[in-house]
């Protein structure tokens, strides 16, 4: 769902949807930039027993996808998971999350079975990331971003047959 994903910077600009897919690091103006990605979880049937989960990344390309080498200079890239207001606004920026793991290169294929779980528990319509840098700004006024550019991809793999514990 596009309107749902995007990025919001540390000093409130908002950008969502098609045109502006979520990116992390840092503007020129050392103005700090989260990426955000949402996924509908409508399709998973209540009481799925899930069996695997991971969120899939667009192979990184560094001519593509990465500014000035936001990794180096901004340290690990960590991504969360956490609940944020739809459509997409300021008040996500520091909403609070749950760290799934950092990491020092472009992610491709991440474990999110227990975040799934937990959104399923507590019965939400969307499953949520955050993508952030360790550092806010590395203060050289050069814009170091990580940015999507393809489409991330949900892949639960689930039962029927099963009814999930509480």
């Amino acid at each position: 769902q596009p309107n749902n994903s995007g990025w919001v910077t540390g000093s409130g600009q908002v950008g969502s949807g098609s045109d502006n897919p979520p990116r992390a690091g840092d503007l020129d103006n050392n103005d700090p930039v989260r990426g955000f990605i949402s996924f509908d979880m409508s399709q998973i049937p209540q009481g799925a027993l899930i069996e695997d989960a991971r969120l899939i990344l667009p192979n990184a390309n560094p001519d593509l996808e990465q500014m000035n080498d936001p990794f180096g200079g901004l340290g690990c890239l960590s991504i969360e998971a956490l609940s944020y207001p739809l459509p997409l606004d300021t008040s996500a920026y520091d909403e609070f999350s749950y760290p799934i793991d950092c990491y020092s290169g472009p992610p491709t294929d991440i474990d999110v079975l227990i975040d799934i779980e937990e959104a399923l528990d507590l019965e939400f319509s969307e499953v949520q990331f955050r993508l952030n840098f360790e550092l806010d700004s590395d203060d050289n006024s050069i814009a170091c971003l990580y940015i999507l550019n393809g489409a991330p991809r949900l892949e639960v793999t689930y039962s029927n047959k099963s009814v999930r514990a509480g």
